[in-house]
Formats: C-alpha cells, sequence, structure tokens
C-alpha cells in the first residue's frame, strides 16, 4: 500500500481562497495531500468545483498579475497557479501588464550564453540528430528489446493480475479505473508500477509481489519521490 498522507486541516473560507488561485494538485502539494483529497474537502464543505472539464479559469486581480510578473517569468507564475503559459500571456495582455524596466515581456532579460557554450550545442544538436550506432546516445538497441519485453504475453498477465488484486482501484488514493475524474474530465486508466525497477532488476519484471497499481497522478508522484 502507498504511504499515509497527512491531515488536510484546512477552514472552508482558506480552502475557498486558495481554491480561486490554485489547482486541486498545487493545494495538495502545499498541504502535503493528493488532490483527490483536495476534491474532497472541496465537496464536504460546499465548495463549488470548477467545471469545463477540470480547466480552471485564470483571472487574478491585475495588481496581483503585475506584481507577481515583475518578479517572476510567465512559466513560473503558470506552475504556481497550475496553467498553462498561454494563459498566463493571455491575461497580461487583456490587462495591458508590461514590464516596468523592460517595457515589453519580450525583451526580458534572459540567461546570456558565451560562444563557447553555444558552439558547444550547435554540436550537441548535430551529434542527436544522427541515427543508429551513429547517436552518441546509442546503447546498442536496447531501447527496442524493452519495449517488447512489457509489450510481451508475460508483461499482459503480469498487469492484468496485479489489476485484479488490487480490486481495479488505485492503491494510493482509492479511484476506480475507468472513472471520470473531477478535475480534468478524463477517465482514468490505471498502470502499474514496477516497485524495483523494470531496468534494474529484469528477474523480478514478471513477479507478481512486485507491482503496484496507482492511477497517472499518483504514479507520476510516486517517481517524483523515488526521483528526489
Amino acid at each position: 500500500m502507498g504511504q499515509r498522507m497527512a491531515k488536510f486541516e484546512v477552514t472552508k473560507e482558506e480552502l475557498e481562497k486558495l481554491y480561486q488561485g490554485y489547482s486541486c494538485a498545487k493545494i495538495g502539494k502545499m498541504y502535503g495531500v493528493n488532490a483527490e483529497t483536495v476534491r474532497l474537502t472541496l465537496k464536504r464543505l460546499g465548495i463549488q468545483l470548477n467545471k469545463n472539464g477540470g480547466r480552471r479559469s485564470f483571472d487574478p486581480p491585475r495588481e496581483v498579475l503585475e506584481s507577481m510578473y515583475q518578479e517572476k517569468s510567465m512559466r513560473d507564475i503558470a506552475n504556481d497557479f497550475g496553467v498553462g503559459e498561454t494563459i498566463v500571456h493571455k491575461r497580461l495582455k487583456e490587462h495591458g501588464i508590461i514590464l516596468k524596466e523592460h517595457g515589453n515581456h519580450r525583451l526580458k532579460p534572459g540567461r546570456i550564453f558565451s560562444e563557447e557554450h553555444l558552439e558547444n550545442l550547435r554540436k550537441s544538436r548535430i551529434e542527436n540528430a544522427k541515427y543508429g550506432a551513429e547517436n552518441p546516445n546509442w546503447r546498442g538497441g536496447i531501447t527496442d528489446i524493452n519495449r517488447r519485453a512489457r509489450q510481451n504475453w508475460q508483461a499482459r498477465v503480469w498487469r492484468e493480475n496485479a489489476l485484479k488484486q488490487a480490486g481495479n482501484k488505485c492503491q494510493e488514493c482509492g479511484v476506480e479505473n475507468g472513472k471520470t475524474c473531477e478535475c480534468c474530465g478524463v477517465k482514468v486508466k490505471l498502470h502499474v508500477h514496477h516497485v524495483k525497477s523494470f531496468a534494474k532488476h529484469p528477474e523480478h519484471r514478471y513477479d507478481p509481489t512486485n507491482s503496484e497499481v496507482l492511477c497517472p497522478k499518483c504514479h507520476h508522484n510516486r517517481h517524483q519521490l523515488q526521483t528526489g
């Protein structure tokens, strides 16, 4: 089973304010809980969930957005609010917000590379454009071997048995396979995660005890914890 999540203790007023600017996933990350816990709490407190297939409206007050933009990039603002950079740029344009120091966001200074660094980047692009054994990342066709190992009959049986044993539910948050996600409006397709790495432990690839059924979000979080 997955690790025990922290308690989500927040008042209705606090959660309403947070939900105006942040996604369920972002709020969950702040409190150490998963997005599903946040959504259930929103329902329990009588806070209306955002519609439109889970795509939240992004319209913070002009003064808030202007203040943030003087300190952060569009990407950083998008990550804070759980939206894409395109909608951030759209709101900046609607409000006529520009950088006070530079006048136009396109003139915002970025990272400056030396000529030597730029030349190395060019060489790298040329090398990575090569195919097969000529590419510096070539590993003797091991990618194709791994792909076949993940798609053979043993892998299918391993996955089906894992789903059956887990009752077709995520072992972390309990969401059912095929259920429509209230956050994004997409049907959940459960993943079967290798507890012991598929690549590093080939002897345990089809071991029934080396499996954990997770929804896409919990699966992503699991890999983040393993690499963090």
